[in-house]
């Protein structure tokens, strides 16, 4: 017998009762994590856990809510106790986690448990479209700013292939003058992560303007002077003007020039364009690069029919290859010149280089030559210059030279009138009356391929600078050396040129002048290349005028300078683009010329058509 029942026994304990434990402790519920800066998502986990044991019939689910005290905007949605699940896909806004309450077996329950907040930002920033907010001529840098309705601090990343590649300056560096960059994109990223690619644009680098050579263009850029303002046309014909086209943003250096090589004859109009300038009096400018030619057919005349009048519609070719700035080094990488008269014989064009006043040789990139024909401002207002009283008088500080379209023609002035005048125009930019030889480099450039590609230049009333009383640069697009509005107008000049044996009275100014600025003859030069003169005309006697007499290209019968005593009915000056017969007319043979009178235009039979262009040296 057990004693220990005895014992109870006799204690009299007849019933054992357990009493459990009492359990007042609720199930805690642990949202990981609990709150959360500006996302586009976040994976959470819900831990449910108790001190004794969990009820089995709980229903585990939570609800992502916009009201930290109630549910809405949302649903109901299962969980697994202590696994991680995503919430805030898609969604924008503050939202709050909310769990529906579980119970243990005890029946202690957690309640409702709401999360702190969750910032969800499912919106990419807002569109926008990039801008080049600052250019060099090797550099473009892009702005690009958007506003985000969710947070401060969108970051950004720049492409210049189309979004292949990413940096995170928004400057790109390393680019090459003159040259359009296109595929530049801009990626904005929201401090959430969302990302927005912009559109591709197009960004121009800057291009230099001190006449150094550009490889994309293939010529020596313009070279400005202070003062001068780089110019083009838009679409709709406005002009484009900046005087910084190495950092302008809003001057596209792609559209101001483009040496194009023509394919076929320009009877209807060319595309090559010449650079345009204007100077602080608004007069225009184009820009002859510095080159070499050849010519390649129709030297002097050879092979060339020319008919019992003198006339013809005749000419040969000119080849043309650009020099890289001021040296003698062809685009091809060509250095080798004859520098000889002859056909096919390649020659650095004269007018690029020049002897100065201390005796050393300067050599040029370019120069430029007015647009127009010269005109005369008095006071602002085009003067209209109806005799030798008005027109052969000297700039002064009221009357002013200006290079426009449309105005009435400076003429009834002596060329040594013209010759002081083009170096009054603006002596900083060692301004002149044009010369021979810089005649013979715009008119072989026009003639060549890179021009109007043989194509002559059409006609024009010398009385107007244009061709025509209030013309505009695209009133005569044929007249010019491009067929288009980018060309050389009024192809017909007086020129800084005389004959030794010029009246030394009437010829003062050019005989004292600097020889960098004139060219004195004593005869026809046929040892001379580069100035259209030998190389492009040939002799012709027979029934002509003059025993002087020759035929050039595209020309009838071209006289020169007489070379006689210098009294005043010789003819010891001389005009281009035009020919005998002529000198009054309108027939624009940009190869032909003819000599000039000595005689004072104020006396009878003196000068009275004559035009001018003037030549810079910024």
């Amino acid at each position: 017998e057990d004693t220990r029942y005895g014992y109870i026994q006799e204690l009299g304990i007849t019933q054992i009762e357990y009493i459990p434990p009492v359990d007042n402790v609720a199930p805690t519920v642990t949202i990981t994590p609990n709150t959360v800066g500006i996302t586009n998502s976040v994976t959470v986990k819900i831990t449910v856990s108790d001190n004794k044991q969990l009820a089995s019939n709980n229903t585990y689910q939570y609800y992502l809510s916009t009201s930290s005290t109630t549910q809405a905007g949302g649903s109901w949605i299962n969980y697994t106790n202590g696994t991680a699940f995503t919430i805030g896909t898609g969604l924008t806004g503050t939202y709050y986690l909310h769990v529906k309450p579980v119970y243990d077996k005890a029946g202690n329950t957690s309640g409702n448990v709401v999360s702190q907040s969750y910032t969800f930002d499912n919106t990419a920033p807002n569109n926008f479209i990039p801008t080049i907010v600052a250019k060099t001529i090797n550099s473009l840098t892009i702005g690009a700013s958007t506003s985000d309705n969710n947070e401060q601090g969108v970051t950004y990343k720049y492409s210049r292939d189309n979004g292949i590649s990413w940096q995170d300056s928004n400057t790109f560096t390393g680019l090459t003058a003159g040259t359009i960059y296109s595929g530049i994109k801009v990626k904005a990223i929201d401090i959430a992560g969302n990302e927005y690619i912009s559109s591709s644009i197009s960004g121009v680098t800057g291009g230099p303007t001190d006449g150094s050579y550009v490889s994309t263009k293939g010529v020596n850029s313009p070279k400005l002077g202070n003062g001068m303002t780089a110019i083009y046309w838009d679409e709709k014909g406005n002009e484009v003007i900046s005087q910084t086209p190495e950092t302008d943003v809003n001057f596209n250096y792609s559209l101001w020039y483009d040496y194009k090589a023509q394919t076929s004859t320009t009877e209807s109009g060319g595309t090559s364009k010449w650079a345009n300038a204007k100077t602080s009096d608004g007069s225009y400018w184009v820009w002859i690069p510095r080159y070499a030619y050849s010519i390649t057919s129709g030297y002097h005349g050879s092979g060339l029919t020319y008919n019992s009048s003198a006339v013809t519609t005749q000419a040969g070719t000119i080849d043309i290859e650009f020099l890289k700035g001021t040296t003698n080094e062809g685009v091809s990488g060509k250095s080798n010149w004859n520098n000889a008269l002859g056909q096919g014989n390649w020659n650095i064009h004269p007018a690029f280089y020049y002897t100065d006043t201390d005796s050393t040789v300067k050599q040029i990139s370019g120069f430029w030559v007015s647009k127009y024909a010269m005109s005369m401002e008095t006071s602002g207002t085009n003067t209209n210059v109806s005799n030798a009283t008005i027109g052969n008088v000297n700039i002064s500080s009221t009357i002013k030279a200006v290079s426009k379209p449309g105005l009435i023609t400076w003429g009834y002035l002596h060329p040594n009138t013209a010759f002081k005048n083009g170096l009054l125009y603006n002596s900083t930019f060692e301004s002149h009356l044009i010369k021979n030889m810089e005649w013979g480099a715009l008119v072989y450039l026009a003639h060549s391929k890179y021009g109007r590609n043989t194509t002559q230049t059409e006609e024009f009333d010398y009385n107007y600078a244009g061709g025509e009383q209030g013309a505009t640069v695209f009133t005569n697009p044929l007249q010019s050396t491009t067929g288009n509005n980018y060309g050389v107008f009024d192809i017909k000049s007086v020129v800084a040129s005389y004959s030794s044996s010029a009246n030394s009275t009437l010829a003062k100014d050019m005989i004292a002048g600097a020889g960098k600025y004139k060219e004195c003859y004593s005869a026809f030069p046929s040892t001379t290349y580069g100035d259209a003169l030998y190389e492009t005309c040939k002799a012709y006697s027979t029934g002509a005028a003059y025993s002087n007499s020759y035929t050039a290209w595209y020309s009838g019968t071209s006289i020169w300078m007489q070379n006689s005593v210098g009294n005043t009915n010789s003819h010891n000056f001389l005009s281009r683009g035009v020919v005998y017969g002529d000198i009054a007319g309108h027939t624009n043979g940009m190869f032909g010329f003819c000599h000039m009178r000595d005689k004072n235009a104020t006396s009878t039979g003196g000068i009275v058509d004559t035009i001018w262009h003037v030549i810079l040296w910024p």
